[in-house]
């Protein structure tokens, strides 16, 4: 559901308010709890607008069509709003953050040189991922390195398998539940077959798993949500920061 909800307000955030699309995403995100029981024609009547419209509408988003949106839009739960205290907040912060400080500069090396040779790179993950996603964009782009972020799940495949021997797939994925990677051994030998340069971000140490790829980086000890995102954008400053220091001095932007 989270992805759904980040794909929605980033159209908001780059369409004019008179557009047609701009619309539709407004009146999706208002009668969010209500699209799983929906059909198509009374969804469209919802927005405003045509069948045609709508199913255009779903592509553009990313979605094969309205069902598989209205699949994702049915995960979405009430859930207990779960914080952290303070105190056990900044303890496992600390820990998290010496976690990632004290990844070897040769891993490191790992991930740039790939990113640095790479004709295509592939920025996979879930939910929240969307924001820190083009947050390592948006620098590698700085530094001369242009990435595609593949949020959606649906097509992903088929993205993947364009890329080739020197083009790079890095995933984030603190249990490895994209793609349902820790469950669906289907999708292990689907991994497997891809020719590109497969990275993951993550705190999975199972073998079976991490032998899927060919970098496997940790990203800090503890999986809480309050602290856990921290630790994937310190982890991405480190990428940055190391393909600075190897392969462009300067930036444009």
């Amino acid at each position: 559901m989270q992805t759904l909800i980040y794909t929605l307000l980033n159209l908001l955030n780059t369409s004019l308010q008179e557009d047609t699309n701009y619309q539709i995403a407004i009146c999706l995100l208002q009668h969010l709890r209500e699209i799983p029981y929906l059909s198509l024609q009374q969804v469209s009547d919802l927005c405003h607008v045509s069948v045609a419209t709508f199913n255009r509408f779903c592509k553009t988003l990313g979605f094969y069509n309205y069902s598989t949106l209205r699949k994702i839009a049915g995960y979405g739960e009430e859930k207990n709003y779960s914080q952290l205290k303070h105190d056990t907040f900044l303890k496992l912060l600390i820990e998290n953050m010496q976690a990632i400080e004290d990844i070897h500069i040769s891993t490191l090396d790992s991930i740039v040189d790939r990113l640095y040779s790479a004709d295509n790179i592939i920025l996979a993950g879930y939910g929240d991922f969307q924001f820190e996603a083009l947050y390592l964009q948006k620098h590698l782009f700085s530094h001369g390195k242009y990435a595609t972020v593949q949020a959606n799940p649906n097509g992903a495949y088929e993205e993947f398998m364009k890329l080739k021997n020197n083009d790079v797939l890095l995933i984030t994925s603190m249990q490895l539940n994209y793609l349902q990677l820790n469950q669906n051994k289907i999708w292990h030998k689907r991994i497997k077959q891809l020719k590109c340069q497969k990275i993951v971000l993550t705190q999975v140490h199972d073998k079976n798993l991490c032998n899927l790829f060919d970098v496997v980086i940790p990203c800090g000890i503890h999986a809480h949500k309050d602290i856990q995102n921290y630790a994937i954008m310190r982890l991405y400053d480190l990428i940055i920061h190391r393909y600075h220091e190897k392969y462009q001095s300067q930036v444009f932007e």
